[in-house]
């Protein structure tokens, strides 16, 4: 299992940008019962055939993952959903993009915990370096939203910058539900 939900998340980010998308848009949603992932791309999507076979553990595609010998990571990511009575979808149509949402219960023993949102959202806009990305995050009836356009800059100072307002409107967000 991954030891936070980031770290699925961040993998399927890294999907999105390998399949060239120009724009990302993650969406997590939080009530009192599940977790709620949300990840569109408009990268060049997944033909039907493949789509098919997505969650097998032996299926890689080879000129992607030259040196991996194993699945794209997606059977790991529904194995995992399965073991907490979760749920992972994919829709993708090729040449449009790819969308896939992941339903968590809070419920569950194993369910892993969200992660630390700041770091993760750092990581998603140094690595889709050519992409936009919107990341909507919503906890109950509140929400906030970081557009990558408008919070990167040429030097490095953002990323404290984001840092920081991330914890802000976490916590904002967090003391309102409790």
């Amino acid at each position: 299992m991954h030891f936070y939900i980031s770290d699925a998340i961040l993998d399927l980010i890294q999907n999105s940008v390998e399949a060239n998308s120009t724009f990302i848009a993650l969406d997590i949603v939080e009530d009192e019962s599940s977790y709620n992932i949300f990840i569109s791309d408009n990268g060049k999507g997944i033909s039907k055939d493949k789509l098919e076979k997505v969650f097998n553990p032996d299926f890689t595609e080879i000129e992607k993952h030259e040196r991996r010998k194993f699945g794209l990571g997606l059977s790991f990511i529904k194995h995992q959903c399965e073991l907490v009575d979760g749920k992972i979808e994919i829709d993708s149509i090729e040449g449009e993009g790819t969308s896939i949402h992941i339903e968590l219960p809070k419920s569950h023993p194993d369910t892993p915990p969200l992660g630390e949102l700041a770091d993760l959202f750092v990581e998603i806009f140094l690595l889709s370096e050519e992409s936009e990305v919107v990341i909507n995050r919503y906890i109950n009836e509140r929400k906030y939203e970081l557009v990558k356009s408008k919070i990167v800059k040429d030097d490095m100072s953002w990323m404290k910058l984001l840092k920081n307002q991330v914890a802000s409107l976490e916590k904002n967000i967090f003391v309102e539900v409790k």
